[in-house]
């Protein structure tokens, strides 16, 4: 069976990603960072979802990932403050991103593309 086409690939990449950020099993910002990732894969102008550079422009002098394990823990907590209210003030917004993204590329079945 042949693979299927990049953008029906990228796009499926995309629900999961999704999926995955509103149900929890990957962190906010990986989340976040994942999504964006793809969008730029796809590279289709009919599919933009600005929140997503937006928060990854808010938090790009933050670490988000494994260099947290770097930090000394005062500036661990100092960076977590902030990367905290970065979250709070984009979830809202990211959220209802990702329900989009399902409205209108997940196929019926959700456990399709996890």
């Amino acid at each position: 069976m042949a693979n299927p086409p990049k953008r029906e690939s990228d796009l499926s990449k995309l629900v999961s990603a999704a999926r995955a950020l509103l149900t929890n099993q990957i962190g906010f910002p990986l989340g976040c960072y994942r999504i964006w990732r793809i969008l730029g894969w796809i590279d289709d102008s009919s599919i933009y979802y600005p929140v997503f550079t937006a928060y990854i422009s808010a938090t790009d002098a933050l670490p988000v990932g494994q260099e947290r394990l770097l930090c000394e823990r005062n500036a661990f907590f100092r960076f977590d403050e902030m990367l905290e209210a970065v979250n709070r003030e984009y979830r809202s917004r990211v959220l209802e991103a990702c329900f989009d993204i399902l409205d209108r590329f997940a196929t019926a079945n959700p456990n399709e593309a996890l």
